[in-house]
């Protein structure tokens, strides 16, 4: 016959074998939304590079609203891709743009 503290272990055991899945299957379904989200940022990124350019060449209307439909809480995540990705001058006109 099984004491109190061996089913209770059978069952802490399994508990947690669950658990440890379920966080498996969170974290892939996680890496694999990030990807995209990545993906995501980095050809609003490339939109937002290229409305640079034409704004310095005196059209900034399409700058602007480029920036101003960036999500709110996409705003860490696509200054940390411009420190890696776009020259200094673009990168502070963008964090300028993005934090007034």
């Amino acid at each position: 016959m099984l004491t109190v503290t061996a089913k209770r272990r059978g069952k802490t055991a399994r508990a947690s074998a669950d658990l440890s899945s379920a966080k498996k299957t969170a974290g892939q379904a996680a890496r694999s939304t990030g990807k995209l989200a990545a993906r995501d940022l980095r050809a609003q990124l490339s939109a937002l590079k290229k409305a640079w350019l034409l704004s310095v060449a005196g059209d900034d209307s399409d700058w602007t609203k480029q920036v101003a439909e960036v999500e709110v809480a996409a705003i860490p995540q696509m200054l940390a891709l411009a420190d890696q990705e776009i020259p200094k001058m673009m990168r502070l006109a963008l964090r300028h743009q993005m934090l007034e």
